[in-house]
């Protein structure tokens, strides 16, 4: 069986798109009551990002920067753990 590896952090990257999603990118809405972009990543039970944006392009962008900052920290942890 060829079955990714899936650790957490990458979860998102075989998400489907769904339907709904009218920006195009995971974990970017628009909140039509505060006319923003919302970006949100959460993570093992916990919110790592949770912000809104009057720019598309910079939620887009915080959320990239979220999603490499997790997955950064989760590959220095796997490695202490392979080490250790």
């Amino acid at each position: 069986m060829n079955l990714p590896l899936v650790n957490g952090s990458n979860v998102a990257a075989l998400t489907k798109l769904s339907s709904r999603n009218i920006s195009g990118v995971i974990g970017v809405s628009f909140d039509k009551r505060s006319g923003k972009w919302a970006t949100r990543l959460f993570y093992h039970g916990r919110y790592i990002l949770n912000q809104t944006f009057t720019d598309f392009d910079e939620a887009v962008e915080a959320r990239r920067r979220a999603e490499e900052q997790l997955t950064q920290n989760d590959d220095v942890q796997l490695k202490a753990s392979a080490e250790g």
